[in-house]
């Protein structure tokens, strides 16, 4: 597991595979996938996605603004990964 540590303070828990894609609707994804997996429990992956995907869609151009930032961050070479230990 690696943290990608954010300059707006916000830290993300990101598999490695992130540090070679990070787009704003995948750190969405990984950053709610608990909650829908928690208030949908046996759900198969497919179907969480698609949940997820739903809110995406529907969330309001601000909170698709935030997570582009964040995607953008995560993409500067100014990013800090630390190693989670």
């Amino acid at each position: 597991m690696i943290m990608f540590k954010f300059y707006s303070n916000l830290s993300l828990p990101c598999d490695i595979w992130l540090a070679h894609v990070c787009t704003a609707f995948i750190l969405y994804r990984q950053h709610h996938q608990a909650t829908v997996v928690q208030q949908n429990p046996g759900l198969a992956n497919p179907e969480i996605s698609k949940v997820i995907g739903d809110h995406w869609r529907s969330s309001p151009p601000d909170v698709k603004n935030h997570w582009k930032c964040l995607a953008d961050v995560c993409q500067s070479p100014h990013v800090t990964i630390l190693a989670n230990h």
